[in-house]
């Protein structure tokens, strides 16, 4: 499960804005917040990107087990 708020938070930590991140992704701003809301989701690259850039572990965000 993808942890947004993790996402949102390193981001915020690195001073990387959405704009940066989503030229980096090559994507629209629209599609970025489609995939933080869950419409759709991240592709491998776009995850590859997105953790190197912010120097975490893919898992950290992207895979985090949900408990219920």
């Amino acid at each position: 499960m993808f942890d947004r708020n993790a996402l949102e938070y390193e981001m915020k930590k690195k001073d990387i804005s959405v704009d940066e991140m989503i030229a980096e992704c090559h994507m629209s701003r629209s599609a970025w917040y489609r995939k933080l809301k869950g419409t759709t989701q991240f592709t491998l690259a776009e995850i590859e990107t997105i953790s190197s850039r912010l120097e975490k572990t893919p898992a950290a965000i992207f895979f985090v087990n949900e408990v219920s």
